[in-house]
């Protein structure tokens, strides 16, 4: 291990324009470089404008950057997200060190600093992230893949991030599979499933006053109806005040998304949504985000009637999208099944690792 490694924690600028937003401009090329190394391609960077509205903390969420440098120069970094006001109990994190630092303990150094500030917070439990491509989607023998605890889904073993994740006792707790949706032959046909007593009410980029509790209900909800694994995630505190908030931050990285609800006729009330999320500083691309239909209502395929209309206006307000992205649990075998009729091919597998911290005396941090 390399011990000229120094860690730093970045103050972000006040704007990208700013004297001595240097720092942070590197940190954020460092971030999409190793993605495209990941990758092979731009499709999932960031702008430094995107990085810069993240990294804000707000009423909900507080962010931590730091930056390694081995030898003066830029290795590594690494982000950490701690929720205020629910799952206060966990931190977030990603760490990315440049392929030419890998080996060196940089990693190491980032990921130490990482776990004495979520220690610092009383955090017990750290959440992270890897992608991994279908050029390393572990083909092999049963030793060369890691399995989730769910039993779905698989990445290589011998990749950087699971090699690092795993020596630093990570549990892969969630596989999910990374899908594309090609739309050089147009928008896949609408399955015309009939209305079944449900109305369908999009917008972008502001939800509408009159929908605007009802949509953060079905938000409250999505975190916690969808396949977690043995994720320790607990139900997220959204509310009128969170979606505005949202669509604040969306509006200031340059974004903007595409909403569906379905609406069911005989009560009024909400039981499902869709979002589309895009940016013109990348116009090619846009990602499907949430997609929730409540248990209740499901069995009318709300599911793909929202995302047909989401497709519909996408194509209308941004005719500029060749590529739609969208991440599932390799466990959700009923969303999996829309997106395959839809057209989705398989583009990767993303990994969620979880690690359970410990205080000095063996209790997790901040549990009795």
């Amino acid at each position: 291990m390399d011990t000229n490694v120094e860690i730093e924690q970045l103050a972000l600028p006040d704007a990208l324009d700013s004297p001595g937003a240097g720092p942070f401009l590197a940190a954020a090329a460092l971030a999409n470089a190793v993605e495209r190394e990941c990758q092979g391609h731009d499709d999932f960077a960031a702008t430094p404008l995107v990085q810069l509205v993240q990294g804000r903390d707000d009423a909900y969420t507080r962010h931590v950057l730091l930056v390694a440098r081995r030898g003066g120069v830029l290795a590594g970094r690494a982000t950490m997200s701690l929720p205020r006001r629910d799952n206060t109990h966990l931190a977030n994190i990603n760490v990315q060190v440049a392929p030419a630092h890998r080996r060196a303990g940089v990693g190491t150094a980032l990921l130490e600093r990482l776990q004495a500030l979520a220690a610092g917070a009383q955090r017990s439990v750290l959440s992270g992230w890897s992608d991994h491509t279908l050029s390393g989607a572990g083909t092999g023998a049963a030793w060369d893949v890691v399995v989730p605890t769910t039993g779905s889904g698989r990445v290589p073993a011998n990749s950087p991030a699971a090699g690092f994740a795993r020596a630093h006792g990570f549990v892969l707790e969630q596989a999910e599979k990374i899908s594309v949706l090609h739309l050089a032959q147009g928008a896949p046909a609408a399955a015309g499933h009939g209305t079944g007593g449900y109305e369908l009410v999009s917008w972008g980029p502001h939800c509408p006053d009159g929908l605007l509790d009802p949509y953060a209900a079905l938000r409250r909800s999505m975190s916690t109806e969808v396949p977690l694994g043995g994720l320790d995630a607990r139900e997220e505190a959204w509310d009128g005040e969170r979606v505005r908030i949202e669509e604040e931050a969306i509006a200031r990285k340059g974004e903007t998304v595409l909403v569906t609800v379905a609406r069911h006729g005989a009560t009024g009330r909400l039981a499902g949504h869709t979002v589309l999320e895009f940016n013109p500083a990348q116009p090619a691309v846009a990602f499907q985000n949430d997609t929730l239909v409540l248990p209740e209502h499901r069995g009318h395929g709300l599911g793909r009637r929202m995302k047909d209309a989401n497709l519909a206006a996408a194509a209308r307000d941004w005719p500029t999208v060749e590529r739609i992205y969208t991440f599932n649990a390799e466990e959700n075998t009923n969303m999996l099944a829309i997106n395959i009729a839809m057209g989705f091919i398989r583009a990767g597998t993303a990994a969620t690792w979880q690690k359970k911290l410990a205080a000095p005396h063996g209790a997790p941090i901040g549990e009795s």
